[in-house]
């Protein structure tokens, strides 16, 4: 997802720049302490970058992707590397597939903050491949795939008035972030009887944030503050992870699946995080700066339950999944243990500089639970042809008053059409999403008072998939 553009607002209870509460009291609060002539009021807040990390937000597999990645029950090919290692088990003989979706346009609304973005970002969601020339000696169908399960990137600038009881405010600022996850698996699956298959998979998941903002906040009056911002921060985790899945066929076109997914355990993490703050009281100038391109910190990601049922008859299917993904504690993403450098300059003193520690970024997840229906019906008796639907929520993670991403619940709904040629199959379609920013705060300066916003999210994206099966005509 790609979101950009440029925001102005005027009037004292004017629109303000879709912005994170971004606290730095502890390095003001340090500065203070050793330099008292300092504004004791002070509170330096730098604009958040809007990050989505919601998951199941990119549509996955040559036929999944359009019925809401709904296919713990039915995942009988590649993309059963991700969704349920089962099905792999299913698979009729050894087939490739790739998945991607083009965003053709993204939309954000806001008394905080408005983008309208046109043109197009291209998004692989998947490659995948199943082996099944071990099955009769093993047993076992074997299967790789590279998904990617979330992109989210965007960019925007804007200039902000706003009358505050100290004078005029002007705001200008520049920022930009992304949210990536992708995962790296290999799968394996056994049929364990006619009506029931297990599977595993072993998987590597980067977990990629970056966030950067800068600008200027200033009140021009009786006494003019001036606050300058720029803060850079990137840091990429590497996650172990291990999926347990079934798949059970209950008899007259019933079935079921279940998916367990552990926690990620840690392998890496690499990061940057840099700073520079500058505010201007009068006569009385205080800066902080930080770098360290070593920095510490990382992502986590709790474990996963998916529970799904299906029901097929000759020319249609249709499967209900619920997804629960536990919550995880509070953690550092981006943290040094460098320390900064603070500098205060008086009129008629020779300036002060003395280190200071500097704050981490900490970050948590809350637990959410999601829901897909999707399905799809043959449009002739040769079954060439299938459309396919799917509806499902996208629940978000974020915790209230989260200083590094944007709470937002999506919901999205999906449309496309399939067809097969020789050993091909090709699928393509429409994917519209929808969603709510609940909680944005707003403020830099230490004058006038927090604003509250909220926004909205449009997506509107074209999906299109490809399959190749080695052993002649696909399904």
């Amino acid at each position: 997802m790609i979101a950009g553009g440029r925001s102005e607002g005027r009037g004292t209870d004017g629109p303000t720049p879709l912005s994170r509460v971004r606290l730095l009291a502890t390095l003001v609060a340090l500065a203070a302490a050793a330099a008292p002539a300092f504004g004791q009021e002070a509170l330096l807040v730098a604009p958040q970058t809007l990050l989505v990390p919601n998951d199941d937000s990119l549509p996955i597999g040559t036929w999944a992707a359009f019925e809401a990645n709904a296919a713990v029950v039915r995942a009988d090919d590649s993309s059963a590397v991700w969704f349920n290692p089962a099905g792999l088990a299913r698979a009729e003989s050894s087939s490739a597939a790739a998945s991607a979706s083009t965003i053709v346009q993204t939309k954000v609304e806001s008394d905080a903050f408005a983008s309208d973005v046109s043109g197009s970002q291209l998004t692989p969601s998947q490659f995948a491949a199943v082996l099944t020339s071990l099955r009769e000696k093993t047993g076992l169908t074997l299967g790789f795939g590279v998904t990617r399960l979330v992109s989210w990137d965007v960019r925007a600038d804007g200039l902000v008035f706003q009358d505050v009881p100290s004078g005029r405010r002007r705001l200008t600022f520049n920022e930009s972030g992304s949210y990536t996850r992708t995962s790296y698996a290999a799968a394996a699956a056994l049929g364990i009887s006619p009506a029931l298959r297990g599977g595993l998979a072993v998987s590597v998941e980067t977990v990629e944030t970056t966030a950067f903002v800068a600008g200027t906040d200033g009140v021009a009056g009786t006494e003019p503050k001036v606050f300058t911002f720029r803060e850079d921060a990137e840091d990429e985790t590497l996650l172990l992870r291990a999926t347990l899945g079934v798949q059970a066929d209950l008899g007259r076109g019933w079935g079921a699946g279940a998916v367990l997914r552990s926690p990620g355990l840690a392998l890496s993490s690499s990061g940057r995080y840099s700073g520079d703050f500058t505010y201007a009281d009068g006569g009385t100038t205080t800066n902080v700066a930080f770098f360290d391109d070593d920095a510490d910190g990382g992502a986590r990601m709790p474990f996963e339950v998916v529970l799904g049922a299906a029901y097929g008859a000759k020319r249609f299917s249709v499967e209900a999944k619920a997804r629960y993904i536990g919550a995880s504690g509070a953690h550092d993403l981006f943290a040094t243990s460098l320390p900064g450098t603070a500098t205060v300059t008086r009129p008629g003193t020779a300036p002060v500089t003395f280190p200071v520690a500097v704050p981490a970024t900490t970050t948590s997840r809350r637990a959410v639970t999601d829901f897909a229906l999707g399905g799809h019906v043959d449009l002739g008796a040769s079954g060439k042809v299938r459309l396919h639907a799917g509806v499902g929520t996208s629940s978000s993670p974020v915790p209230a008053d989260d200083p590094v991403y944007t709470r937002a619940d999506l919901w999205g709904a999906t449309l496309g059409l399939s067809t097969r040629i020789s050993s091909l199959r090709l699928s393509a379609g429409l994917r519209y999403e929808r969603g709510t920013v609940d909680d944005i705060r707003t403020e830099v300066l230490p004058v006038g008072e927090v604003v509250r916003s909220g926004a909205t999210i449009r997506n509107l994206g074209v999906v299109f998939a490809f399959a190749y099966d080695a052993g002649g005509a696909t399904k």
